[in-house]
């Protein structure tokens, strides 16, 4: 497990595939419409290119992107889950293709805290238990993350399964529950 960075931040390809993400499902003037809402600075990054695919950016940008989309389009944590699961098949489908034809269900689970590197650095990940349909995950020492983006997390868990065959997946969380938002447990079940 990796040591924990007090520093959260987010990989550049996050928002990247967010923007990716509303655009195909609702439209150029949706994502238009969610860069007005933005912070100035990071408004202005997305809208000319300068977020880096592969440079680290502060978690606050990315939970003011989520609240940006939702304020927009209403969507609440439903749309959250459904934009992190299509990022996740984006992704895994292009730029990480090779790692997603590899990955078994187990593997996915073995290699929980590199696959979240992929994508974020600061706090662990913990597999708790795993059986032949379900695990659970504890994320802990994340600060910064809000409810959207632990939709957006268990949305990516569940497109990761369904990329390894996995069928009728869903996760949701069992804890902690609270005013705490930098940690999390998180169940998923399957079939395979």
């Amino acid at each position: 497990m990796p040591l924990r960075d007090p520093t959260v931040t987010a990989k550049g390809s996050n928002f990247i595939d967010v923007m990716n993400a509303l655009e195909t499902q609702f439209g150029e003037e949706a994502s238009r419409k969610v860069l007005e809402r933005l912070p100035q600075e990071l408004a202005s990054a997305l809208r000319d290119n300068n977020v880096l695919v592969t440079k680290w950016y502060p978690v606050a940008w990315y939970a003011q992107l989520h609240a940006a989309v939702d304020a927009t389009l209403d969507g609440g944590r439903n749309m959250a889950r459904q934009i992190g699961h299509d990022a996740t098949v984006a992704d895994f489908n292009g730029m990480h293709r090779l790692v997603g034809a590899l990955l078994t269900v187990h593997s996915v689970f073995a290699q929980s805290h590199r696959l979240m590197g992929l994508y974020w650095r600061g706090g662990t990940i913990e597999r708790l238990d795993l059986t032949a349909s379900s695990v659970q995950l504890r994320f802990q020492h994340w600060p910064g993350f809000t409810e959207l983006m632990w939709e957006d997390i268990m949305g990516s868990l569940e497109a990761l399964l369904e990329l390894c065959r996995a069928r009728y997946v869903q996760c949701a969380r069992i804890g902690p529950t609270g005013a705490s938002q930098d940690g999390i447990v998180i169940e998923a079940r399957w079939t395979e």
